[in-house]
């Protein structure tokens, strides 16, 4: 039984604010499936409703999509995970103008 994943919250907002637009939304969710996917051999998608704080816009309400992929440590460390994780979590803060974005693990969570 696999115990050691990650999960990854794509937004659906653009500087925390502005909707992304579906087509955007489902098009990052596809790529980072794909990613995950790649190396862990396959990722499920969930639909929640987040809320944060953020500096410049208050409180935030964000339709995410949390992409989560378990993986077998004997065939992929915990750290060669989690760095691709976090590369992907710096490109999705990045293309959404995010002040962060969540990134989960069987150890907790972190904002990147």
């Amino acid at each position: 039984m696999l115990h050691n994943f990650v999960c990854l919250y794509v937004p659906d907002t653009l500087q925390g604010n502005t909707k992304a637009g579906e087509n955007v939304h489902l098009e990052a969710v596809r790529k980072v499936a794909s990613e995950l996917s790649a190396k862990f051999g396959g990722a499920t998608v969930t639909q929640a409703l987040g809320y944060w704080v953020s500096d410049a816009h208050g409180l935030i309400e964000d339709k995410i999509s949390q992409v989560k992929s378990y993986y077998d440590t004997g065939t992929v460390s915990s750290a060669d995970a989690i760095t691709l994780a976090r590369e992907i979590a710096e490109r999705l803060k990045v293309e959404f103008s995010q002040e962060a974005v969540t990134l989960e693990t069987e150890e907790g969570i972190d904002f990147i």
